[in-house]
Formats: C-alpha cells, sequence, structure tokens
C-alpha cells in the first residue's frame, strides 16, 4: 500500500474514532466507494486536501454508521463547492 494511501486509511480511522486493525479491509472498500461517489459527483478531486479530503471523510462515516443514503442531503452546500472548484479547474 503506497503512503497516501495508507495516510489516507489512517486519517479515516481517526475520523472514524477505530484503533483496531482488523477491519482496515472493510475500511479500504469503504474508502473507494467514497472517492468513486466523489469522482462521480464532482469529477476529478484531491482526496489529500481541502474539500474533497472532508466530504471522503463524512462520507465514510455517514457509510460507517448505516446513513449514507443521507450524505447529499446534508452535504450538498460542500458536494456543489467541489463541483465548482472541479469545474475551474478544469478551464484554467
Amino acid at each position: 500500500m503506497a503512503d497516501v494511501e495508507r495516510d489516507l486509511l489512517k486519517s479515516v480511522k481517526a475520523h472514524l474514532r477505530i484503533t483496531w486493525d482488523s477491519q482496515d479491509d472493510e475500511i479500504k472498500e469503504m474508502i473507494d466507494e467514497a472517492k468513486g461517489y466523489i469522482v462521480a459527483t464532482c469529477g476529478d478531486t484531491d482526496f489529500n486536501i481541502g474539500i474533497g479530503f472532508t466530504l471522503l471523510k463524512n462520507y465514510c462515516r455517514y457509510y460507517w454508521s448505516g446513513n449514507a443514503s443521507m450524505f447529499e442531503m446534508n452535504y450538498r452546500s460542500l458536494i456543489l463547492k467541489l463541483q465548482i472548484w472541479n469545474g475551474r479547474k478544469k478551464k484554467g
């Protein structure tokens, strides 16, 4: 696993307050699903900083608690901001 992926896993686990390693594979799958959702909704995104990182961690939190269906409604404004940000990057 690359250092960036390991750091992201560590950050998500800290955000979820998970201290054990036995579910790391499940958490990695959850992170991949979050990335897929955000990229499909907002375009190419940097998940290491800023809004992309915030959305990823919070998608994982909603997913972990069984409320992924509520994520889009509750994070609509940040999703829109990321869509605009990514659209500007693409143009310029």
